[in-house]
C-alpha cells in the first residue's frame, strides 16, 4: 500500500496506524471547551473532565 499523500511504501503497522487515526477526530471537550483529538464518540478531552462531567449530570439529576 503507498501512503495517500507522498506515495512511499508502507509498512503493516504504518497501515494499521494510518486506519486508527482515521476513526479520530478534533472536537472541543465539553466541560472545559479545549480543542482535542479524540474517538468519534468522545465529548471530554480527559479523565478528570468526565468525572466532572458526572458530577454535573448527577447534581442537576438530584435537583
Amino acid at each position: 500500500m503507498e501512503c495517500p499523500y507522498c506515495k512511499h511504501t508502507l509498512t503493516q503497522s504504518e497501515v494499521v496506524s494510518l486506519l486508527r487515526s482515521l476513526d479520530k477526530a478534533k472536537k472541543d471537550c465539553v466541560v472545559c471547551h479545549k480543542p482535542f483529538v479524540g474517538s468519534k464518540s468522545a465529548k471530554t478531552c480527559s479523565s478528570a473532565c468526565r468525572s466532572k462531567a458526572y458530577r454535573l449530570r448527577k447534581s442537576t439529576r438530584a435537583s
